[in-house]
């Protein structure tokens, strides 16, 4: 089994409003990296993480993109689906069941599902000329989005037996991002040009727009069995001001904490995948333009 090594480097705890979480102390990030002896990974990304610790993401170098999974202080497997050029590994789920999407040599874009087994399959939503699997619940709910011969993209739930279109009401384009054990989705709401974002919680069929103060774009990412939502916003509009930065937050009804990483030249901290322990993953851009995966530990007061 082909194994990398993980740069890690435990830096200092941030300090944020931790709003009414008061037994919380902000989080202590763990930047990683893949490093290997040719120097050509362009940058690494986590983008999901189980209660155990199993981690997944991505990493460039010669190819554009190669799903991983981390296994404590090892990368341990490349995730990739056969015939590939492009994989982009996602969620995993308590149970250890993987989800993402790749691309093929031949250009067809297709879901990834890789059972607990370490058996991986592709699926595509039927009639769907393109399926991205983004997240899968601990009893194994899966949500991504799909398109149709020249539509928009739609938002999908499959269960197991069979799939669910959802679209929120606020944009033609629908992508779900997240959904927990209780069946509660997020997702984003996108424009046809991809600049008005409508951020949302589905719960108990009703549609709730997420909204962060003196933010510009909001997208979710994901959330946990305890109703915890992670995601990002950009401090300006990207159009006009193209050193905006990325800020991240986690949200639970009203209570809103902000996320920055505190590793010196960070220039946006991206957070994409939150556990059920309230512990994130996600990247860090550097102003010199790296690109690393961090984890952030909750840590309790004392």
């Amino acid at each position: 089994m082909h194994r990398l090594s993980v740069l890690l480097a435990l830096l200092v705890l941030l300090n944020a409003s931790a709003g009414a979480h008061e037994d919380w102390c902000g989080y202590d990030f763990t930047l990683v990296g893949v490093p290997n002896s040719a120097g050509d990974v362009a940058f690494t990304s986590l983008t999901g993480m189980n209660s155990s610790g199993k981690i997944v993401g991505g990493y460039t170098n010669s190819n554009p993109r190669n799903g991983f999974l981390l296994r404590g202080a090892i990368f341990e497997e490349k995730i990739e689906a056969p015939d590939s050029a492009f994989n982009n590994v996602r969620g995993i789920n308590d149970k250890g069941v993987i989800v993402g999407f790749t691309v093929l040599r031949n250009g067809e874009r297709l879901a990834i599902h890789r059972d607990s087994d370490g058996r991986l399959s592709t699926f595509n939503v039927p009639g769907a000329t393109l399926t991205d699997a983004w997240a899968i619940s601990s009893n194994g709910r899966i949500v991504g989005h799909y398109r149709g011969n020249g539509g928009p993209e739609h938002g999908f739930l499959w269960n197991g037996r069979k799939f669910q279109t959802i679209d929120a009401p606020f944009q033609p384009r629908t992508a779900l991002r997240g959904v927990n054990k209780a069946g509660q989705i997020v997702g984003n709401s996108v424009a046809n040009d991809g600049r008005a974002v409508v951020p949302f919680l589905l719960s108990d069929g009703i549609f709730t727009p997420i909204q962060i103060p003196d933010a510009f774009i909001v997208e979710v990412s994901g959330i946990n069995d305890r109703g915890q939502i992670v995601g990002t916003f950009t401090t300006s509009d990207p159009a006009t001001n193209p050193s905006f930065s990325t800020r991240s937050f986690v949200s639970q009804g009203d209570d809103v904490t902000f996320i920055d990483a505190p590793f010196p030249g960070t220039q946006s901290t991206s957070a994409f995948g939150i556990n059920n322990r309230g512990e994130l993953v996600g990247t860090v851009s550097f102003a010199d333009g790296r690109q690393m995966g961090f984890t952030a530990a909750p840590r309790t007061c004392k």
